[in-house]
């Protein structure tokens, strides 16, 4: 399955410069809200603290830390 990729100007928190903790886990939670907290992958629902973020694309292999390659 392929999760669908949202749309970069869903995430207000993407323009924030992720320099301070508390900038990134608003951005965090952001993407989580995005998807209802619903996994990208088997398609559960979690309460707002559960769902962890992936990189769609691992950064190991280029992948960017941006909304466009993050998924809960």
């Amino acid at each position: 399955m392929t999760p669908l990729l949202p749309n970069p100007d869903h995430y207000l928190h993407n323009l924030i410069t992720m320099t301070s903790s508390d900038s990134k886990r608003l951005w965090r939670r952001a993407i989580k809200e995005h998807f209802n907290c619903t996994c990208a992958y088997c398609g559960e629902t979690h309460d707002l603290q559960k769902p962890t973020i992936d990189h769609v694309r691992p950064q190991r292999r280029g992948g960017e830390d941006v909304a466009t390659n993050v998924v809960p």
